[in-house]
């Protein structure tokens, strides 16, 4: 059982019961977006809800545990490895926003190009608009209906990875070419890197 297939789970009962997700909420003193969000796969209810969780629904809380139990044994393993890079978001968004920086501070000390004064301003206007707009479209693909569990896990790692070998790439680029090497796309690699890896992070 997936995340999402443990949201159907509690959908269900709910409808069974006849509740609406605002009902259900009234009952358990959260909202209905806290409902929403169980139902859409997006967390799992707090230890302190279980049991009037399971008295709304009408079952055991043997048996919310057990569903519970059942969706987090079952992982893929793409899933682990995406749980293991986010466990680390702390230290990989502190190395690559620093090497950003960094370079975008050279560039700005020693660069001289024709574009010097729209790249040194468009980079971080550009890199904060990337990050939210990554960050805030995964999170709405996640809460989709019809968006498996597995497909966001794939474009999770899609993005992961081409944002990381691009980010390297531009990085090395500017070694390579300094200091004229630097571009707007140095900060936006790291930006939606971070985005998602930010993302992955709330999904743990």
């Amino acid at each position: 059982m997936s995340n999402y297939n443990f949201g159907n789970y509690i959908c269900e009962l709910r409808e069974k019961k006849g509740l609406s997700q605002s009902e259900l909420g009234k009952i358990l003193g959260v909202t209905n977006k806290a409902i929403s969000k169980w139902e859409n796969g997006g967390a799992y209810p707090s230890a302190e809800l279980m049991l009037p969780l399971a008295k709304a629904l009408g079952i055991s809380i043997e048996e919310l545990y057990g569903a519970i139990s059942n969706c987090k044994k079952e992982k893929s393993k793409l899933r682990k490895l995406l749980d293991a890079v986010a466990s680390k978001s702390k230290i990989l968004t502190i190395v690559c926003c620093s090497a950003s920086v960094i370079s975008w501070l050279l560039f700005l000390l020693f660069g001289n190009s024709p574009d010097k004064t729209f790249v040194l301003i468009a980079t971080p206007i550009m890199s904060m608009i990337f990050y939210f707009v990554i960050r805030f479209s995964l999170v709405f693909e996640s809460k989709m209906p019809l968006a498996p569990s597995s497909f966001i896990d794939f474009g999770v790692a899609f993005f992961l990875v081409m944002m990381a070998f691009s980010w390297i790439s531009m990085n090395y680029y500017f070694i390579v070419d300094f200091p004229n090497g630097f571009y707007v796309n140095n900060g936006i690699t790291a930006a939606v890197f971070c985005g998602v890896l930010h993302f992955q992070k709330k999904r743990l």
